[in-house]
C-alpha cells in the first residue's frame, strides 16, 4: 500500500467514521446531562423521603411504648396482684393517672 492509498483510504472511511464517533459521543454526553439535571431534584426528595421515614419508625417505637406502659398499668388495675393488701388495692383505684403526660411524670405515680 502506498501512501497515497493509504490517504485515501483515511479520507474515505476513518474520517467519516470519526466524525460520526464524535457526533454520538456529543449526543450521548447531551442526553447524559439533561437527565442528571432532571434526576438531581427526585435525589434530593428522595433524600429527604428516607430521612422522614427515619422519623416516623421513631415516632411509633416512642407511640408503642406508649400503648404498652398504658395497657400495663390498666392491667395492673384490672388484676392486681393476689398477694396485693386490700390497701393497696383500693390505693391503686382510686389514684388518678394521666396516662397521656410523659413517661417521667408517670413513673413517680
Amino acid at each position: 500500500m502506498t501512501g497515497k492509498q493509504f490517504l485515501d483510504f483515511v479520507n474515505k472511511w476513518i474520517v467519516p467514521a470519526g466524525a460520526v464517533a464524535a457526533l454520538f459521543l456529543v449526543l450521548f454526553g447531551g442526553v447524559q446531562y439533561i437527565v442528571k439535571s432532571e434526576v438531581a431534584d427526585m435525589k434530593g426528595g428522595v433524600g429527604g423521603l428516607k430521612d422522614g421515614v427515619a422519623t416516623l419508625k421513631g415516632d411509633i417505637g416512642n407511640a408503642n411504648d406508649r400503648i404498652d406502659r398504658v395497657m400495663s398499668k390498666a392491667l395492673e388495675r384490672a388484676f392486681p396482684s393476689p398477694t396485693a393488701s386490700k390497701a393497696t388495692i383500693r390505693g391503686s383505684l382510686n389514684k388518678p393517672t394521666n396516662w397521656y403526660t410523659s413517661p417521667e411524670a408517670n413513673q413517680s405515680q
